[in-house]
């Protein structure tokens, strides 16, 4: 699926970008006032960023992905603290799916679910 459809589709699910802005921020050891000047921003818009009460627009996220050597739909999509061994499926397509179901289908699958856990 083309990049941009993807992640056009995502807008409005949940996503991982602020956690992911501040995850690999701190892998780098970088404070917010780094980040920004690397950027080219101001530490009020990472922090926007990383608090989730702002979103990148288009030329943002193709600098914060090159930055941090990061697909631009992995930012919002994975949640990239969660080591890649440990992602044995799409997360993301997981809750994409979930929401699409009746609250009567969510019901069940829990029970299903958890049922599974127990045994």
């Amino acid at each position: 699926m083309n990049q941009k459809i993807k992640l056009l589709k995502n807008i409005g699910n949940k996503n991982y970008f602020s956690s992911n802005v501040k995850y690999l921020r701190k892998l780098q050891d970088l404070t917010q006032n780094d980040l920004a000047d690397k950027l080219g921003k101001s530490r009020k818009t990472i922090s926007a960023w990383e608090a989730g009460r702002r979103s990148p627009i288009v030329a943002d996220l193709m600098e914060v992905s090159a930055f941090f050597n990061v697909d631009i739909v992995d930012l919002f999509d994975v949640d990239l603290s969660i080591p890649p061994q440990a992602r044995t499926f799409d997360e993301s397509e997981l809750i994409v799916l979930f929401s699409k179901l009746t609250a009567e289908q969510q019901s069940a699958v829990m029970t299903t679910i958890k049922s599974m856990i127990q045994k």
